[in-house]
């Protein structure tokens, strides 16, 4: 029996001199880019993830690679298989990825085109915006190396799944939600770094406001996280510990669109008058640690003929 607690005892210690390794890595600020740029019927996506961790140490690969041309038809089957499910008949094209990680700190920069997203019904340019939550569930490699499911590389840490006892207490949560020492090893092994599911709620449930501060404006905004933790408690009078070991990234996100649109579900309504073809749309979502802001902007032009004739109008009366 004694043998056993002695046992028990190296264990633990050795788990804990594991742990505070861990911590003894610098989390920075988790933040990036997610921009969307329509023109007419044509959709382009750029968006860069900056993921941060301290829950593993040399189980997390360094590399720089980059997926392009006929090296990436399998992620991009797999990003239209992501785009159709929430909104049917959508796809994606001209894929690049450029991704390079350190021990703890993942930079993933992914560009792709959404084709089907705009329709225009009787002068109105219709954008559906359904699939800015899309999930990449497929794991997408380079030379045998995971760009998305970094689950698999975070699984390993020793910091999940550990039962509380009388001298160390474990909590977990996935998103700010509390789980199970269980559930918190299947919630690491499944981490995605293309997983935009927390922006799920229709554009017309987030707060909106409206600003008159450098021109009419429409703000939406939202606040979400992503991320799974764990935290230790050592209960010894002694040598009291605590660690928080985290994986992920937290942002809040604003939309600030110029003038007053239309916002039904996730459709943005622009009444764009004749010239349709010649107007611009830009949205710009930046995702950093402690606000992502988004620029909508619309350029509408008067065609000559029209300004002619309003100045024949106006001289009539």
């Amino acid at each position: 029996m004694k043998l056993s607690v002695r046992t028990s005892a190296s264990l633990a210690l050795l788990l804990l001199l594991g742990l505070i390794f861990l911590q003894s890595f610098t989390v920075t600020e988790a933040w990036g880019d997610y921009n969307i740029s329509a023109n007419g019927s044509s959709i382009s996506v750029t968006i860069k993830t900056v993921y941060t961790q301290n829950v593993t140490g040399s189980s997390n690969p360094v590399y720089s690679t980059s997926l392009s041309g006929s090296n990436v038809s399998d992620a991009q089957s797999a990003l239209s298989s992501a785009l159709s499910s929430l909104t049917p008949g959508l796809s994606a094209s001209s894929l690049e990825i450029v991704s390079s990680s350190s021990l703890n700190t993942t930079i993933t920069t992914v560009k792709f085109n959404v084709n089907g997203a705009t329709s225009i019904d009787r002068g109105v340019l219709k954008i559906n915006m359904a699939w800015k939550s899309f999930k990449v569930t497929s794991n997408i490699t380079s030379s045998g190396i995971s760009l998305n499911s970094v689950g698999r590389y975070i699984a390993q840490s020793p910091a999940w799944g550990n039962p509380s006892s009388s001298l160390i207490a474990w909590s977990y949560s996935e998103d700010g939600r509390a789980i199970t020492a269980s559930q918190s090893l299947a919630a690491a092994s499944s981490f995605l770094l293309l997983d935009f599911s927390q922006l799920s709620a229709p554009l017309d449930t987030w707060h909106h406001t409206l600003s008159v501060d450098n021109g009419l404006s429409f703000n939406l905004s939202m606040n979400l996280n992503h991320n799974i933790t764990a935290k230790e408690t050592i209960h010894d009078p002694t040598a009291p510990f605590s660690g928080l070991f985290t994986a992920g990234f937290s942002h809040k996100v604003q939309i600030v669109i110029p003038g007053s649109p239309t916002v039904l579900g996730d459709e943005l309504i622009i009444n764009s008058g004749s010239l349709l073809t010649e107007t611009m749309i830009a949205l710009s979502i930046v995702f950093p640690i402690v606000g992502v802001v988004a620029f909508f902007t619309e350029r509408r032009l008067t065609s000559p003929s029209r300004a002619r004739a309003s100045r024949k109008k106006n001289r009539g009366k």
